[in-house]
């Protein structure tokens, strides 16, 4: 058992070493075109569409903001 717990510590210690994005961070291309097109007066539904995106991830990708 301590074997098994030594070679586990070790291949997480690697998995960590290599680093990595974020997972929130692959997103932020799409959040910045659905808020210009939400502050260009585009409806919700259309920018999910656009962007390939469920609707609900565009209302909070945009929550606060307010169009121009």
């Amino acid at each position: 058992h301590e074997e098994c717990v030594q070679r586990f510590s070790e291949k997480q210690a690697i998995r960590g070493s290599k680093g990595g994005i974020k997972r929130s961070l692959k997103y932020d291309d799409i959040r910045a075109k659905a808020k210009k097109l939400y502050r260009a007066g585009e409806k919700v539904k259309d920018i999910a569409e656009k962007l390939n995106v469920s609707v609900r991830s565009i209302q909070r990708y945009t929550k606060g903001l307010k169009r121009l």
